[in-house]
């Protein structure tokens, strides 16, 4: 059997303008991680999920391709919940990636996908989910990406991959949540 190593394959014409090259690397939270359940104390201001990974590019111009899942149910007020995703490179500085700050206007990367269920907090999970943030890290230093979240007002327990009830019922969920990074060459 062979094997075939290369640092990149460029077609003949070149990488069109503003495309890049493949998929280098692909990282993601580990099974036990993502099939975990627990509690978050959620407040105003960013706290960390336990959805977590780390990527080492392999070059400064290359690029993180960041996805990223998550089911869960708060004890109140999911349609206040607002999620980013925190970026920490080893040595450096650590940014939250998130929308444009304006007034006293939440910034975030997304909301929950479902309504407001305000009377219902024990039994009705949301998911939020993100797929292909482009972020350009420009380093070759270690980063650490991980799914932060916030409230608008308040301070309460966010269950991940549960509700709140969490009794041994059918209408009581369980699910998956993950964080996944692909360095894509520049």
């Amino acid at each position: 059997m062979s094997t075939l190593k290369v640092n990149s394959i460029i077609p003949t014409a070149g990488v069109p303008t503003g495309g890049g090259g493949g998929i280098i690397k692909v990282m993601s939270v580990s099974d036990s991680v993502r099939e975990s359940t627990g509690t978050i104390s959620v407040s105003t201001s960013y706290v960390d999920t336990p959805f977590t990974v780390d990527i080492t590019p392999a070059s400064t111009s290359n690029k993180i391709l960041i996805s990223g899942f998550f089911m869960g149910e708060p004890a109140s007020n999911e349609h206040q919940l607002m999620f980013a995703v925190k970026r920490a490179i080893s040595g450096g500085a650590t940014t939250t990636i998130e929308g444009a700050s304006s007034g006293s206007r939440g910034t975030c990367i997304s909301v929950p996908n479902q309504g407001y269920f305000g009377s219902n907090d024990d039994s009705t999970p949301f998911n939020f989910s993100f797929n292909g943030l482009l972020d350009s890290p420009s380093t070759t230093s270690a980063i650490t990406y991980t799914m932060v979240v916030k409230t608008a007002s308040g301070t309460f327990n966010l269950n991940y991959n549960k509700t709140v009830a969490d009794a041994d019922n059918s209408s009581h969920e369980r699910g998956l949540s993950w964080i996944t990074v692909m360095e894509v060459s520049g």
